[in-house]
């Protein structure tokens, strides 16, 4: 499986379920920080930006 950002994060979250016919994860530009952390950050900077 290979993910793109979101899909990144996805991609992981599979492989550590252990999913049966997962062969390999492939995560690209997928988060850094946790999804709780990033999405307090996204709201921060959309408000900012709009200002």
């Amino acid at each position: 499986m290979i993910g793109h950002s979101e899909g990144g994060l996805i991609s992981l979250l599979l492989a550590g379920q252990h999913a049966p016919d997962l062969k390999f994860a492939v995560s690209l530009a997928g988060p850094a920080l946790p999804i709780d952390s990033l999405m307090v950050l996204q709201l921060y900077h959309v408000a900012k930006a709009k200002e």
